[in-house]
């Protein structure tokens, strides 16, 4: 997504509004015109300012020269240990330092691109589960209502009906600067973004305005990255105290949701929502349900706001759905939409991609397609297919590698409580063997030798379906939309929704 308009500023202006340090002070920086920023020494093009910092995995301090060949204008380095890099002696081209450059690259994106996000209503959603689903939902919503809008997040990037690939979540900050740049140039009015507690913690939003924040969740995940549930919280509290809020929706029914609502830090106004009416009513601008009816064709509930009572009707499943629905009817109504819209339209959504993707049924087995990989997604789906499935209910699944070692025993004992048939394979198991990963998850399981163990994801997924009978549910969890497997370094091409096509259509069930 394009807009055509090329961004371009002084060097010498950006480098002094930074504060940032020449360090070959001899060489000139006047009349030098950057047209462009880029971390990734291959993404450089002539006039690009290279910004060299350190990372997880490589250290751009590494690949100064490679920038230079390029054509780099110039060179922003990380300050800290820049001693350790040779490349940047005697380096021909204007070289700066700056220290902590990972936290300032936000605000200097967005200076670049003309801070685009003051003319965006930017909508920041957080949490361990439902963010996907409710930016989704946001921006579809939205658009209905006659708002142009875009999305940001796992899904991809753009407007709701043309999103193009993300490597993650939240994409770096640059490239989060440069997508919010082409929204304002295209006329674009709202983004919905998915905001990761990496991102937060490692300042990709940083130079973001936002104008409300929605937390949906927190339970344990990417522990191995944070350390602890303290430092996850600590890490997703972040957007919420964003001086430029002008309100906060969180989920009054989850445990570290009450806490935020109790939570002085907080200032901006908070409104509430909860599936039930106890925890709802201990916060003023509280939406919550009077009473709610779980069936096989969806939910149907009766929901108090401070904007008026509604009839709403779904056909999504789960509670975890219907918390979902009031996340997002609660931030609309707050934003100033009626509410009755909100809910007419909310009620015609289409499922999101890769949560909750029903398949077959009728005259074949029903399967399900989700992304759930953490302990509390993976109970919450198969808590809400149990009341789908007439005969035996089906788990398939894997945990993914090179990560939080722990949830891995936690999910299968899950499993192992809720399924009545379990099936471990691969997910993506990165840099870790799958036979290793499989054995941590077998450690959960108090009857291990009744769970099937099959390496292979595709054949997995096709020997559960075959063998399933008419009643049966399958739930095939973990990757929901992706289409690739991670092993080793390669990305190989993989769809869990296209191998579950292939099987029930080579099926034959009576």
């Amino acid at each position: 997504m394009t807009s055509g308009v090329q961004y371009k500023t002084d060097l010498k202006v950006m480098m002094d509004t930074l504060g940032a340090e020449q360090l070959n002070a001899a060489v000139s920086i006047e009349k030098l015109t950057c047209l462009g920023l880029a971390e990734d020494s291959r993404n450089i093009l002539p006039g690009y300012l290279f910004i060299a910092r350190s990372g997880e995995v490589s250290d751009g301090r590494r690949y100064i020269h490679q920038a230079k060949e390029r054509g780099a204008l110039a060179i922003l380095c990380e300050a800290n240990g820049l001693d350790n890099f040779s490349q940047a002696s005697n380096c021909p081209i204007p070289l700066f330092s700056f220290k902590d450059l990972a936290q300032q690259l936000g605000g200097l994106s967005a200076d670049f691109y003309q801070n685009p996000s003051n003319d965006l209503i930017i909508l920041g959603v957080t949490g361990t589960n439902g963010k996907t689903s409710c930016t989704q939902l946001l921006a579809r919503v939205l658009d209905k209502l006659g708002k142009k809008s875009a999305v940001m997040g796992t899904l991809g990037n753009g407007p709701v009906n043309n999103l193009q690939e993300s490597k993650n979540t939240t994409t770096d900050a640059i490239t989060l600067q440069s997508y919010l740049a082409n929204f304002k140039d295209t006329d674009i009015e709202l983004v919905s973004m998915e905001v990761s507690s990496h991102a937060l913690k490692q300042g990709r939003v940083n130079g973001v305005k936002f104008k409300a924040a929605l937390f949906t969740n927190l339970t344990r995940d990417h522990l191995d990255y944070h350390g602890d549930m303290e430092s996850y919280a600590k890490a997703k509290k972040i957007l919420l105290t964003k001086e430029e809020l002008e309100f906060v929706v969180i989920n009054a029914d989850d445990a570290m949701g009450a806490n935020f609502i109790r939570d002085k830090e907080i200032q901006a106004k908070k409104y509430t929502f909860s599936i039930t009416p106890i925890n709802a009513r201990e916060a003023d601008n509280s939406v919550w349900t009077e009473a709610v009816s779980f069936h096989d064709s969806g939910i149907e509930a009766e929901i108090a706001t401070p904007w008026g009572f509604i009839d709403f009707k779904t056909s999504m499943i789960g509670q975890f759905n219907l918390s979902n629905c009031l996340a997002v009817i609660t931030t609309l109504g707050a934003l100033g939409y009626p509410i009755k819209e909100v809910a007419d339209h909310l009620q015609t959504m289409p499922f999101v991609k890769g949560r909750m993707e029903r398949l077959g049924g009728d005259n074949q087995p029903l399967v399900v397609v989700d992304y759930a990989h953490t302990p509390d997604a993976l109970k919450h789906v198969l808590h809400a297919l149990k009341p789908h499935t007439n005969h035996k209910l089906w788990c398939v699944f894997g945990c993914g590698g090179d990560r939080d070692k722990g949830k891995r025993s936690e999910m299968a004992e899950i499993a192992e409580t809720y399924a009545d048939h379990l099936v471990f394979t691969s997910d993506n198991p990165r840099g870790e063997t799958i036979e290793d990963i499989i054995t941590d998850m077998l450690v959960g399981l108090t009857n291990p030798k009744q769970c099937r163990v099959e390496y292979s994801r595709e054949a997995a997924i096709t020997s559960s379906i075959s063998e399933a009978v008419l009643g049966d549910v399958v739930l095939v969890a973990g990757k929901g939309h992706e289409k690739y497997q991670v092993i080793g370094n390669e990305k190989i091409p993989f769809s869990d929704e296209a191998v579950v096509r292939d099987a029930l259509a080579r099926g034959s069930w009576k």
